[in-house]
């Protein structure tokens, strides 16, 4: 999101690592401003490649509860066993900031939602104690590993007044989008040539006014 709020996209890059992707933003970006927060499904390469440029992260909730599942089928549980855990990370991470303007909500109002974050992450605490106890190993590291960027949202708001995303549905549906097409105009493409495409189907997508001026 640039100053004003509205999305643009700065590259697309195909079969290239998180590094190469770095390098190639620092050339267009000289800096992010301050308290810039990367929203993220918690891809341990990207949170490395720009955690020196980074305030804070945002760690996608959907991808944390969708993903609690399989990390409980790797310690061997079964879907009755990950029903109730996946029940009770909705509810924890159900906190909703109020509406409208910061400057309007009061001193008491953000007070209590600091304090509903803070019992939230404790109750987390918990649950990460739990599924240790029961044996879920690889759930219990994922839940721990998680919990320390699950409320970005949050502390940006509270500092900053900014709501920011909590999960990465934007860039799901932009993703779903430039997955389509590019499945019928680039089948066997190389990936080259997909990175070319991809730009082109960014910049009509986000941006279709600007792709519009060009070509008038």
């Amino acid at each position: 999101f640039d100053s004003q709020g509205d999305v643009f996209p700065m590259g697309a890059w195909s079969g290239e690592s998180w590094s190469d992707v770095r390098s190639s933003i620092d050339k267009k970006i000289e800096c992010f401003p301050n308290d810039s927060i990367l929203v993220a499904d918690g891809e341990v390469a990207i949170t490395r490649a720009f955690e020196d440029i980074i305030d804070d992260q945002q760690r996608c909730h959907w991808h944390i509860n969708r993903d609690m599942y399989h990390a409980m089928w790797q310690d061997g549980g079964t879907v009755k066993d990950s029903k109730p855990v996946r029940n009770a990370l909705r509810a924890l991470l159900a906190i909703e900031l109020p509406e409208g303007d910061f400057q309007e909500v009061s001193e008491q109002e953000k007070d209590d939602i600091e304090q509903q974050m803070e019992q939230t992450e404790a109750m987390m605490t918990k649950l990460i104690v739990h599924l240790e106890s029961k044996g879920f190993t690889v759930a219990s590291n994922y839940l721990f590993n998680a919990k320390r960027s699950m409320f970005g949202y949050i502390r940006r708001w509270l500092k900053l007044g900014i709501i920011c995303p909590r999960a990465s549905s934007l860039i799901e549906r932009v993703m779903r989008v430039l997955a389509r097409r590019i499945k019928k105009i680039a089948y066997n493409w190389s990936d080259k040539g997909v990175g070319k495409i991809a730009r082109i189907i960014l910049k009509k997508f986000i941006d279709k006014k600007q792709w519009d001026q060009f070509w008038h």
